[in-house]
């Protein structure tokens, strides 16, 4: 093989990987609503959300996530505008608490919440969003510039591997021991069955170490929960009959290891106002 043919080949595989592991953003949903004078259930509302396309996606890291630049083609900065907002917010909050009146809503989350960004479950990838209910673009921008810094997890190539966990006990927020990692299990869903209810416990995937593939029932009351409801749990989650959450139980966590990645949002957002 000449030196030109293996400088061709050279490129076409440098071209496949990048193609392989660059990652597509499509902006796929925009919302402005400004609020209106006097008007008591008007907000100002910005969220914008993106379609991030990457392959073998595992989960968000919140930690690698930042939020670097929000600016309209005015020169209006939206993070600073938030920032100023929230603390005025939170000032007005405190000042009416003492006069004997209580907000019972807030407004004041910060712009982007990672933890709460969805996995794609029918194509590949998940959705990314920005969103303030304090601060909107200025009424003569015509676009926003999106610069955001967004980590996450990539599973990697081997075999699924497995390993066992015993639980003392699930009630009281449990966390349980993962790969050297404290997890947190969450239990925000439960169903009922022939008056007996069962709870799903699930592994977060912005707090686990790993690509969780499926959870095994070792415990013979946990694997009669599965037979007496037949539910198909999500990878990351298993299913405990009440009263048996406050029995010592095991599990078999199977497993693929993960990378950790991170790319840039850097792009302008038309606003069509």
């Amino acid at each position: 093989m000449n030196i030109k043919n293996t400088y061709i080949i050279l490129v076409v595989i440098s071209l496949f990987s990048i193609q392989l592991y660059s990652q597509k953003v499509e902006t796929v949903r925009l919302e402005v609503e400004k609020e209106i004078p006097g008007e008591t259930f008007s907000d100002n509302k910005f969220e914008v959300d993106f379609w991030v396309q990457t392959e073998s996606f595992s989960a968000i890291d919140p930690k690698n996530t930042e939020l670097l630049e929000l600016k309209d083609d005015t020169g209006k900065d939206l993070i600073k505008a938030h920032e100023k907002a929230v603390k005025a917010y939170e000032e007005e909050t405190e000042r009416l608490a003492k006069e004997g009146h209580y907000r019972f809503s807030t407004r004041t989350e910060a712009f982007i919440q990672p933890d709460q960004w969805k996995k794609m479950y029918d194509t590949i990838g998940f959705k990314a969003s920005i969103k303030s209910l304090m601060v909107v673009p200025s009424p003569k921008a015509s676009k926003v510039h999106v610069k955001m810094k967004v980590g996450y997890t990539h599973v990697a190539e081997g075999d699924e591997q497995a390993t066992t966990i015993t639980i003392n006990s699930l009630a009281n927020e449990p966390t349980v021991q993962l790969l050297g990692a404290l997890v947190p299990l969450t239990d925000n869903s439960s169903m009922t069955r022939n008056g007996n209810k069962y709870i799903f416990y699930s592994f977060p995937k912005t707090k686990t170490p790993v690509a969780i593939t499926r959870i095994e029932p070792v415990t013979q009351a946990l694997k009669t929960a599965v037979e007496e409801t037949k539910v198909n749990n999500r990878p990351n989650e298993f299913l405990v009959k009440e009263g048996d959450n406050t029995k010592p139980i095991t599990i078999k966590v199977h497993y693929k290891e993960v990378e950790k990645k991170s790319f840039v949002i850097d792009k302008w957002v038309t606003l069509g106002l």
